[in-house]
């Protein structure tokens, strides 16, 4: 099954069930350049023509995207939201446990998956009933390890502390893991629930991950290793530094999909 990424209103139409069908203009496949336009076959399905492959001349396959009158799955049992999370990695931890797992950020996802391009506080507008949600507030303008600059940045700061705390106050959803470094909001709002680190988790690193949580419990660790580098802050200049900065480890992603919500049962 290949993933649609969805506008808000069409995620907000599949969860309440007004919305059966999604319509896409299918393009060719970049991996195949001398793909050829799709036609509709005389017995009503899609097929997709690869000029000159070999032996026979074309190759003739079906649309990977799907057929007319397929269903658009929305299994799982939980309804989880990631909040600003461009890399895909916990709402896959979520989605590999059968959960209905979306991420949604102002970046495109680096993973294929349930994914909403957009601001989240827009989205939680449109789409506000959740089971869980984990969030990941920017922290450039929070985190104190960017403390000799606070003063030049005061009404970014104040953006920024707005935005966590948007996410923090979601009442309509019953558990919330919000995440940040170690940050001003442990004085402005209170101190953290728990800090981890990825070495807890299988990955021999030092990252102080501070969550702030409600109706969850505290995070198990699942595998102590050796190694205690500080890689991410170690990372040379680049335009992506932030990036690679802000990616949650897998070991992490794992842990809390395991351990707050669990594998779906199916008989």
């Amino acid at each position: 099954m290949n993933s649609i990424e969805c506008t808000f209103h069409e995620v907000k139409g599949l969860l309440d069930g007004s919305i059966t069908q999604l319509r896409r203009v299918v393009e060719p496949h970049p991996r195949y350049p001398n793909v050829l336009a799709p036609y509709l076959r005389p017995d009503g399905r899609w097929t997709w023509v690869i000029e000159n492959t070999g032996v026979g001349g074309d190759t003739v396959f079906d649309c990977p995207f799907g057929q007319p009158g397929d269903e658009v799955w929305r299994g799982g049992t939980l309804r989880v939201l990631i909040a600003c999370e461009f890399s895909g990695i916990t709402r896959d931890a979520y989605a590999s446990l059968g959960h209905e797992a979306w991420s949604c950020d102002l970046l495109d996802s680096e993973l294929p998956g349930n994914h909403v391009k957009g601001d989240i506080a827009d989205f939680l507008e449109e789409v506000p009933n959740w089971d869980i949600m984990i969030a990941y507030p920017p922290c450039t303008h929070l985190a104190v390890s960017g403390a000799r600059w606070f003063k030049m940045k005061k009404q970014q700061q104040d953006e920024a502390v707005k935005f966590f705390m948007c996410l923090v106050n979601q009442k309509q959803i019953p558990k919330i893991c919000v995440e940040n470094p170690i940050s001003i909001m442990s004085t402005l709002y209170r101190k953290p629930d728990q800090i981890i680190h990825p070495w807890q988790f299988g990955h021999g690193e030092t990252k102080a991950t501070c969550f702030w949580l409600k109706g969850l419990p505290l995070l198990i660790p699942t595998l102590i290793v050796k190694g205690r580098q500080h890689r991410v802050h170690k990372l040379p200049p680049s335009p992506d530094r932030w990036k690679k900065r802000s990616r949650t480890y897998r070991g992490v992603a794992k842990a809390m999909a395991e351990q707050w919500a669990g594998k779906v049962e199916t008989k």
